[in-house]
């Protein structure tokens, strides 16, 4: 059975209850692609793409809508590494037409799972047509540009961990965010209480301790826009820290 988890509307199911939502039928405008399918060819070409050098650490799944909206990621970790975080791919499919099937690459921090969600690296697609085949195209050209990408985010986020915040400054990010419908009302004071007293360690106040706070409030996200406003946060962030000034040693 699924049971509610924190996420809004969203109940967490586990990989075997996925075959248990029924599949609508096609039509001349829309091609069904199942949750099961769409989960199972997401790990075997990953898996394949990345090759022994990773392995699966991590995955999740969620539904909402009576199970016509799914979302869910599968995280791999660095064989024989020390980095403190772990790939992901995130996916999502639907079978009301209210979202298109995608796939998202980003990061999992390892000490708090929180989810980071890299807006340059992301692919989506309508259910038409040879929807099937189409997604994983898709996946692939993913999976090989994310690679390519993963150097580059490595080190935005060392970059997020070398610039300090006061108080005043993380305010000030927080109603930017708020502002482009990253963070909602209700994710406010989740963020603020993250800043000032972090559930997990996150270093001295910093840009990465507030992306980490928002991260953590953008776990109660709908499906409907949780990649959209984790990769948009990515790329908030990543454009303002290119203009925060740090302090010389």
């Amino acid at each position: 059975m699924a049971t509610q988890s924190n996420l809004m509307g969203v109940s967490e199911l586990k990989y075997r209850e996925l075959s248990h939502i029924p599949l609508p039928e096609r039509t001349k405008t829309y091609t069904p692609l199942g949750h099961k399918d769409l989960v199972d060819f997401t790990e075997e070409l990953t898996g394949k793409l990345l090759g022994s050098d990773w392995k699966k650490d991590g995955e999740k799944f969620g539904i909402a809508r009576e199970g016509k909206q799914l979302f869910g990621y599968h995280s791999y970790k660095k064989v024989n590494s020390n980095e403190d975080t772990s790939l992901t791919i995130g996916f999502r499919n639907s079978y009301d037409k209210s979202m298109s099937a995608g796939f998202v690459m980003g990061e999992r921090v390892l000490v708090c799972s929180n989810l980071m969600f890299v807006g340059e690296v992301k692919r989506m697609r309508k259910h038409t047509g040879e929807a099937g085949k189409a997604i994983r195209h898709l996946l692939y050209d993913l999976i090989d540009e994310g690679l390519e990408k993963r150097l580059d985010i490595r080190k935005e986020i060392e970059r997020f961990k070398s610039q300090p915040l006061d108080n005043d400054k993380a305010w000030q990010l927080m109603g930017l965010l708020f502002g482009n419908n990253i963070l909602s009302p209700r994710n406010m004071p989740v963020v603020k209480r993250e800043w000032i007293k972090p559930s997990q360690d996150h270093g001295d106040e910093s840009l990465w301790r507030l992306y980490q706070a928002c991260t953590f409030a953008l776990k109660e996200a709908s499906p409907q826009t949780i990649m959209q406003r984790h990769t948009g946060l990515h790329d908030i962030m990543n454009r303002i820290s290119s203009k925060i000034e740090v302090p010389k040693a």
